[in-house]
């Protein structure tokens, strides 16, 4: 669990960040590379792109929950074990968790956010192109827009409904605490909202 967790930890979380900080300026191995214009977009993006970039790397490091983990005794739940009664207490089984909260929030609110800034780059580089389309194009754009866009927002759905089944569960297991004080599951459903709408005005705008 642990080396599956930071592989997806490498390329989900740092892969962006890489993207952002060594490949912006070199065109020529982002075409090489085949870069989805969406991820260079969410990379130029500081307002969305830390938000998420952090996120991630929290989830490596920071707090998962504060929560009554036995009775009468508060402990912290971390990434790498958990803190109670005053001592460290290693717990490898959580890397399992890390790597589903990788693959299941970090990985989908990446595609998802970066499709969003993916679509008004292209709509903003065939506007200034000036590019002409026959009737029968932009019927076949309008269909594959609407399927993207069902597409896409069944697979926020479906983020943001695992991520509130994780929260809930942490409620039933450890009480309501848990689920107050859980950064990576409960905090994360806010964030999601705030990104998405973020996105959604910058390509409405």
């Amino acid at each position: 669990g642990r080396v599956l967790y930071f592989v997806s930890f490498l390329f989900i979380v740092c892969g962006p960040a890489f993207v952002k900080y060594f490949l912006l300026d070199k065109t020529t191995v982002l075409r090489a590379l085949i870069i989805p214009n969406g991820l260079k977009e969410l990379a130029k993006t500081n307002d969305v792109f830390y938000p998420l970039f952090l996120h991630g790397l929290y989830t490596a490091i920071g707090p998962w929950l504060v929560a009554e983990l036995t009775t009468g005794h508060i402990g912290v739940v971390f990434l790498h074990g958990l803190y109670l009664k005053g001592k460290w207490i290693p717990e490898p089984t959580v890397y399992a968790y890390g790597l589903f909260q990788n693959l299941l929030f970090q990985l989908p609110s990446t595609v998802y956010l970066a499709s969003y800034l993916g679509q008004k780059k292209s709509e903003t580089t065939s506007y200034s192109n000036g590019v002409s389309k026959s009737n029968h194009a932009l019927k076949d754009e309008h269909k594959w827009g609407i399927c993207w866009r069902i597409c896409m927002n069944f697979m926020l759905l479906i983020t943001f409904i695992l991520q509130l089944y994780g929260s809930l569960s942490f409620w039933q297991a450890y009480g309501f605490m848990a689920f107050v004080f859980s950064p990576v599951k409960t905090w994360s459903l806010f964030l999601l909202i705030f990104l998405v709408r973020k996105v959604r005005k910058i390509v409405a705008s």
